[in-house]
Protein backbone atom coordinates (compact mmCIF):
# COMPACT_ATOMS: atom_id res chain seq x y z
CA UNK A 1 0.00 0.00 0.00
CA UNK A 2 1.04 3.58 -0.70
CA UNK A 3 1.10 6.10 1.98
CA UNK A 4 2.96 10.05 1.40
CA UNK A 5 5.41 8.74 -0.65
CA UNK A 6 6.50 5.91 0.86
CA UNK A 7 5.85 1.99 0.53
CA UNK A 8 4.44 -0.46 3.52
CA UNK A 9 3.99 -3.91 4.02
CA UNK A 10 2.94 -5.90 6.70
CA UNK A 11 5.93 -7.83 6.73
CA UNK A 12 7.35 -7.10 10.29
CA UNK A 13 10.94 -7.43 11.07
CA UNK A 14 10.92 -11.37 12.07
CA UNK A 15 9.11 -13.72 11.02
CA UNK A 16 8.28 -15.88 14.89
CA UNK A 17 4.21 -14.61 15.36
CA UNK A 18 2.33 -15.93 17.75
CA UNK A 19 -0.85 -17.48 17.09
CA UNK A 20 -3.55 -15.29 17.13
CA UNK A 21 -6.86 -16.52 19.54
CA UNK A 22 -9.41 -16.20 16.28
CA UNK A 23 -7.25 -19.21 14.53
CA UNK A 24 -7.30 -21.49 17.69
CA UNK A 25 -10.86 -20.45 18.58
CA UNK A 26 -11.97 -21.45 15.25
CA UNK A 27 -10.31 -24.95 15.04
CA UNK A 28 -11.81 -25.52 18.38
CA UNK A 29 -15.19 -24.82 16.83
CA UNK A 30 -15.51 -26.22 14.24
CA UNK A 31 -12.93 -28.89 14.25
CA UNK A 32 -13.09 -30.02 17.98
CA UNK A 33 -9.05 -29.00 17.75
CA UNK A 34 -7.46 -27.40 20.87
CA UNK A 35 -4.33 -25.87 20.26
CA UNK A 36 -3.86 -25.19 24.32
CA UNK A 37 -3.60 -29.04 24.70
CA UNK A 38 -1.61 -29.90 22.50
CA UNK A 39 2.46 -29.62 22.28
CA UNK A 40 3.78 -26.97 20.72
CA UNK A 41 7.53 -27.77 19.79
CA UNK A 42 8.31 -24.15 18.84
CA UNK A 43 6.16 -21.51 20.93
CA UNK A 44 6.90 -17.45 20.45
CA UNK A 45 10.17 -16.67 22.23
CA UNK A 46 11.15 -20.29 23.40
CA UNK A 47 14.19 -21.21 24.49
CA UNK A 48 14.08 -24.73 23.13
CA UNK A 49 14.69 -25.59 19.91
CA UNK A 50 12.14 -27.46 18.20
CA UNK A 51 14.07 -28.88 15.49
CA UNK A 52 16.00 -30.84 18.36
CA UNK A 53 13.58 -32.18 20.79
CA UNK A 54 11.20 -35.24 20.98
CA UNK A 55 8.09 -33.86 20.54
CA UNK A 56 4.59 -34.80 22.18
CA UNK A 57 1.56 -37.15 21.30
CA UNK A 58 -0.63 -34.28 19.98
CA UNK A 59 1.06 -31.47 18.39
CA UNK A 60 0.33 -27.83 17.05
CA UNK A 61 2.97 -26.12 14.59
CA UNK A 62 3.24 -22.36 13.66
CA UNK A 63 6.44 -22.60 12.69
CA UNK A 64 8.93 -19.64 12.20
CA UNK A 65 8.70 -18.72 8.10
CA UNK A 66 12.83 -18.99 8.15
CA UNK A 67 12.69 -22.27 9.05
CA UNK A 68 9.52 -23.70 7.29
CA UNK A 69 11.36 -26.05 5.51
CA UNK A 70 13.25 -27.67 8.21
CA UNK A 71 10.02 -27.78 10.37
CA UNK A 72 7.94 -29.80 7.39
CA UNK A 73 10.45 -32.69 7.19
CA UNK A 74 10.63 -32.78 11.44
CA UNK A 75 6.89 -33.00 11.39
CA UNK A 76 6.66 -35.40 8.58
CA UNK A 77 9.37 -37.47 10.85
CA UNK A 78 7.50 -37.45 14.10
CA UNK A 79 4.50 -38.23 12.06
CA UNK A 80 6.05 -41.29 11.23
CA UNK A 81 6.58 -42.43 14.32
CA UNK A 82 2.65 -42.21 15.14
CA UNK A 83 2.40 -38.78 16.72
CA UNK A 84 -0.47 -36.07 15.35
CA UNK A 85 0.89 -32.84 14.40
CA UNK A 86 -1.47 -29.73 13.50
CA UNK A 87 0.71 -27.64 10.82
CA UNK A 88 -0.40 -23.94 10.40
CA UNK A 89 0.69 -23.33 6.64
CA UNK A 90 0.79 -20.33 4.51
CA UNK A 91 -0.52 -21.30 0.70
CA UNK A 92 1.88 -19.31 -1.07
CA UNK A 93 4.65 -21.86 -0.40
CA UNK A 94 2.72 -24.85 -2.39
CA UNK A 95 5.04 -24.16 -4.98
CA UNK A 96 8.42 -24.88 -2.72
CA UNK A 97 9.88 -28.81 -3.01
CA UNK A 98 9.90 -29.54 0.07
CA UNK A 99 6.20 -28.98 0.24
CA UNK A 100 5.67 -31.44 -2.21
CA UNK A 101 8.31 -33.80 -0.38
CA UNK A 102 7.04 -33.60 2.74
CA UNK A 103 2.96 -31.89 2.93
CA UNK A 104 1.16 -32.35 -0.16
CA UNK A 105 0.59 -35.99 0.97
CA UNK A 106 -2.16 -34.56 3.24
CA UNK A 107 -3.60 -32.53 0.95
CA UNK A 108 -6.85 -34.20 1.55
CA UNK A 109 -6.89 -33.14 5.25
CA UNK A 110 -6.04 -29.39 4.99
CA UNK A 111 -8.58 -27.44 7.06
CA UNK A 112 -8.82 -23.78 4.88
CA UNK A 113 -8.97 -20.82 7.70
CA UNK A 114 -11.43 -18.84 6.68
CA UNK A 115 -10.31 -15.49 7.10
CA UNK A 116 -6.57 -13.42 6.72
CA UNK A 117 -4.65 -14.78 9.80
CA UNK A 118 -3.66 -11.36 11.38
CA UNK A 119 -1.07 -12.48 13.78
CA UNK A 120 0.06 -10.52 17.17
CA UNK A 121 1.86 -7.78 17.26
CA UNK A 122 0.87 -7.02 13.46
CA UNK A 123 -0.96 -4.07 12.41
CA UNK A 124 -2.32 -6.12 8.90
CA UNK A 125 -3.69 -9.53 8.15
CA UNK A 126 -1.11 -11.55 6.44
CA UNK A 127 -0.69 -11.83 2.24
CA UNK A 128 -1.81 -15.46 2.13
CA UNK A 129 -4.03 -17.80 3.38
CA UNK A 130 -3.28 -20.32 5.47
CA UNK A 131 -4.59 -23.90 6.34
CA UNK A 132 -4.37 -26.02 9.05
CA UNK A 133 -2.46 -29.38 7.49
CA UNK A 134 -3.58 -32.06 9.98
CA UNK A 135 -0.83 -34.87 9.43
CA UNK A 136 -0.97 -38.49 11.14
Amino acid sequence: MKNRGRWYSNKSKHDNHATPQRVKDFLKENCGINWNKCFDPCPLNAKRDGLKIRWGKRNVLNPPYSEIEKFAEKANQEVMKGKIVYFLFPLDKTDKPFFHKYLVRYQDRFIFIPFRIKFVGNDQPAFQTHVLITMW
